[in-house]
């Protein structure tokens, strides 16, 4: 299983779109459907799936899921959806004693402005700041 928090970047061009497409639970599962993304135990109607937060002095929607894969077209998707910067972080291991964790930083056109991928740290290494940023809201990360 893999936690991901997929940001997508709030302006007032896109605003009233993302806000409808993020209120609509069904506009999520579509897009990870139609990405060949495999949800895993979401509840999106039971639950806010979404958040709003401002980092970098920019408004962001950071949409929380739990999945079996990842593919970047779900990333371009979004983008082009929007015409605004899209992220992702994902945690993809945090079992025993190894933890690893990824992100990938998209302008609007889809070109990548940043990536890193950390694995192999232990419990006593700290998570990245990219992680550090968008998952306290979701998830306790001194608990995995």
């Amino acid at each position: 299983m893999i936690l991901n928090v997929v940001s997508i970047q709030k302006t007032k061009k896109n605003e009233a779109a993302l806000m409808e497409w993020v209120n609509n639970c069904v506009n999520l599962e579509c897009a990870l459907s139609d990405n060949n993304v495999v949800s895993i135990d979401n509840n999106f109607d039971s639950e806010k799936f979404y958040t709003e937060n401002s980092r970098y002095r920019k408004q962001w929607i950071d949409i929380y899921f739990k999945s079996e894969n990842m593919t970047f077209n779900l990333l371009l998707d979004l983008c082009s959806k929007f015409d605004s910067s899209v992220s992702i972080v994902s945690i993809t291991e945090w079992a025993g004693n190894q933890r690893s964790c990824e992100t990938l930083c998209l302008f609007p056109d889809g070109e990548e402005y940043f990536s890193a991928k950390q694995s192999g740290m232990t419990l006593y290494s700290s998570w990245p700041q990219y992680v550090k940023k968008v998952f306290p809201t979701w998830v306790n990360l001194g608990a995995i």
